[in-house]
């Protein structure tokens, strides 16, 4: 699986944090995967090139968090947020492009 990018991050209760911002190519899928500690229940959104509109979300409760094969339907720099609802703690943020991410290993919240 080749990752886009993947990212270590610390978080506090109720923090946003601005992942990664990318260029996606339009007809692109995207993957992403957001592995907290079990102390960090997380919520993860997918914003459009202006930054406004989410196109994907979901929300763990410390499990992992996946999004999977997501479609781009437009060119442009995308943002990538993950919000602590509650807990304290790290967490992982693995983001791949045109390529899955596998369930086999883990629990995951889709």
């Amino acid at each position: 699986m080749p990752a886009l990018f993947d990212v270590a991050g610390r978080t506090a209760e109720a923090e946003d944090q601005k992942v990664g911002q990318t260029l996606f190519r339009a007809g692109q899928t995207v993957s992403i995967l957001v592995t907290p500690n079990f102390d960090v229940q997380a919520a993860l959104a997918l914003r459009d090139p202006s930054g406004g509109e989410t196109l994907h979300s979901a929300v763990n409760s410390g499990d992992p968090l996946l999004l999977r094969n997501v479609p781009i339907n437009e060119s442009g720099e995308f943002i990538l947020d993950v919000s602590t609802l509650s807990g304290e703690g790290s967490y992982n943020v693995t983001v791949v492009v045109n390529a899955d991410i596998e369930q086999e290993d883990h629990d995951f919240v889709a």
